[in-house]
């Protein structure tokens, strides 16, 4: 495989009517229809993710919490949580961002793992299910160009 050169490369997830999921749920690619058989995508060398961006209208009362996973598996089974760049929206907060280092441990992965968003709803009252739309921001490639 040739080498990449350092590059930012931006990856989208989204979910129309995101359900409930008060113990976490994947958040899938942008245009794939569910989570079920892809919920993740695949990494062709290593890097670190280095940024969230977070957008939403949660109902009031309602928060969605949304943080980067890092696994081997395409479902995202067992992936480890990038607690770093954890990002809250909320109905008075309806963006949120965060960007950390190209050296953060817990974002960094190898060639062939999978880069996936976990998702966690919490409310007040009843949850209502409404649009969320992440973008990772992965650094791949040398670092030394």
């Amino acid at each position: 495989m040739a080498t990449l050169q350092q590059s930012i490369v931006a990856l989208q997830f989204a979910l129309a009517d995101a359900p409930a999921a008060p113990g976490g749920a994947a958040l899938p690619p942008a245009g794939i229809p569910d989570a079920v058989d892809l919920a993740c995508i695949p990494m062709p060398a290593t890097g670190t993710i280095v940024g969230i961006a977070v957008t939403g209208s949660p109902a009031t009362g309602d928060q969605v919490s949304v943080a980067p996973t890092i696994g081997a598996s395409p479902t995202g089974t067992g992936a480890a949580v990038q607690t770093s760049l954890l990002a809250t929206i909320s109905n008075t907060q309806r963006a949120a961002s965060a960007v950390v280092s190209k050296d953060q441990s817990d974002g960094q992965f190898s060639a062939g793992q999978y880069v996936g968003v976990l998702y966690s709803t919490s409310s007040t009252g009843t949850y209502t299910p409404r649009d969320v739309q992440v973008v990772l921001f992965v650094s791949t490639g040398r670092t030394d160009l």
